[in-house]
C-alpha cells in the first residue's frame, strides 16, 4: 500500500510517524497539516497555469478574417485559471510580467473557480499597477458566485463599474469603437450570438430587481407591450408601475440566450429569446419568450415580448404556412 503513495506523501507520512513515536501526537498532527498545507499550494500552482492569451482565444463574437484582426489592436487578455488566492499571486504576477506590450489589458475570469480576499486585493494591485502605466483595464466574464465576492469587497467600484463586463462579447464592441471606428463595430453587433451592451445593461437591470436602472434605459414616452398581457403601456410612469409590481411581487429574472440587431438611420432593433423566471410561492417558473426592443439616440422607444406559441397543443390546427416551421421545432 505504501509503494503506491506519491514520495511527497510518502515523506509526509514517514515525517508524522517518527515524530509521534519520539515525540508528541499532536506535535505531529500540526506537522503534518503544515506539510500538507504546502504541498496543496504547489500542487494548485503547477495544476492550474495562469497565462496570456490573444484577443482572438477568448469568448469573443467575431469569426474568420474579422476574428483575426483582433490580434492587431494593441491589447493583452490575461486569463487566471483556477483558484485565485495568495498562494497563486506569483505566478499570476509571472504570466502577466510575460504579456506583449499593450494599451489595454482585459482579465478574463472565465477559468477562475475560487477567490478569497487575498487574491482579490492582489488582482486589484496588479489593476492598479497597470493603470499607473496608462494601460487601460476591464475585467470580465466572471462566474456568478465569483462576481458576487467582488461586489461584496467593492473591487468593481474600485476599478470602476464601467470597467467590468460581465462577458467578453461585451468588451469588443468598446476595443473596436476605440481603435476602427463604427464601420467594424456593426460588423459585431451583427452576429447573431452576441449580447451587445444595452441588452447586458436591460438583463443586469432586470436581474437585479433595479426600478431606476431599468426606468434609465427607456425614452420618455416608450411603449412596453408585456409577453403576459395585451394592455400596451405608454410611457414612463405606466412602465414603472408595471415593473414596481413585477419586481415586489414576481422575483423575475431573465436569461438572454440568442440575440441579432440590426441598424437603420440612428435607429438600432435588437430580437431574440430569453427565458424569463418568476417567483410563486417559492418555487420558479420559467418560460421561453422573444423579445424586440427599438432603441433610438440610446432609449429604449418600444419593448415588445410574447410567449413562443405551444406548437404541440396547436398540433393540427396550425395555419398551412406554418406547418414547416412546426416540422423544425420537432
Amino acid at each position: 500500500m505504501l509503494k503506491k503513495l506519491p514520495r511527497t506523501d510518502l515523506i509526509v507520512f514517514g515525517i508524522v510517524l517518527v515524530i509521534t513515536v519520539y515525540e508528541d501526537l499532536m506535535v505531529a498532527m500540526a506537522i503534518g497539516v503544515i506539510f500538507a498545507f504546502f504541498r496543496f499550494i504547489q500542487e494548485v500552482s503547477s495544476t492550474y497555469q495562469h497565462k496570456t492569451i490573444p484577443l482572438s482565444k477568448t469568448d469573443c463574437a467575431l469569426k474568420g478574417k474579422d476574428r483575426i484582426e483582433l490580434d492587431k489592436l494593441p491589447v493583452s487578455v490575461l486569463q487566471p485559471q483556477g483558484p485565485l488566492f495568495f498562494g497563486s499571486v506569483e505566478p499570476l504576477i509571472e504570466a502577466y510580467s510575460s504579456a506583449p506590450p499593450h494599451e489595454k489589458l482585459v482579465v478574463d475570469l472565465s477559468k477562475v473557480t475560487m477567490v478569497d480576499l487575498s487574491g482579490v486585493y492582489a488582482l486589484e494591485d496588479l489593476i492598479m499597477d497597470a493603470k499607473s502605466k496608462n494601460i487601460e483595464v476591464f475585467v470580465a466574464n466572471a462566474d456568478p458566485q465569483i462576481k458576487e465576492t467582488l461586489e461584496k469587497v467593492e473591487f468593481i467600484q474600485h476599478i470602476g463599474e464601467d470597467h467590468y463586463m460581465n462577458s467578453m462579447r461585451s468588451v469588443i464592441p468598446v476595443l473596436l469603437q476605440t481603435y476602427n471606428g463604427a464601420g467594424q463595430q456593426e460588423k459585431v453587433e451583427d452576429l447573431k450570438t452576441l449580447q451587445v451592451p444595452m441588452l447586458e445593461k436591460f438583463q443586469n437591470a432586470i436581474n437585479e430587481n433595479n426600478i431606476e436602472a431599468v426606468m434609465n434605459l427607456y425614452d420618455d414616452d416608450a411603449i412596453l407591450v408585456p409577453a403576459f398581457s395585451s394592455n400596451m403601456k405608454k410611457g414612463k410612469d405606466e412602465i414603472r408601475a408595471f415593473y414596481e409590481k413585477f419586481f415586489e411581487k414576481d422575483e423575475v429574472k431573465i436569461s438572454i440566450s440568442e440575440a441579432t440587431s440590426q441598424r437603420l438611420n440612428g435607429t438600432k432593433v435588437d430580437n431574440g429569446i430569453y427565458i424569463m423566471k418568476w417567483n410563486v410561492g417559492g418555487d420558479f417558473e420559467e418560460e421561453q419568450l422573444r423579445f424586440s426592443l427599438v432603441m433610438k439616440s440610446g432609449k429604449i422607444i418600444t419593448d415588445h415580448s410574447s410567449i413562443e406559441p405551444d406548437f404541440v397543443a396547436l398540433n393540427g390546427h396550425l395555419p398551412k404556412a406554418y406547418e414547416s416551421e412546426f416540422e423544425m421545432s420537432n
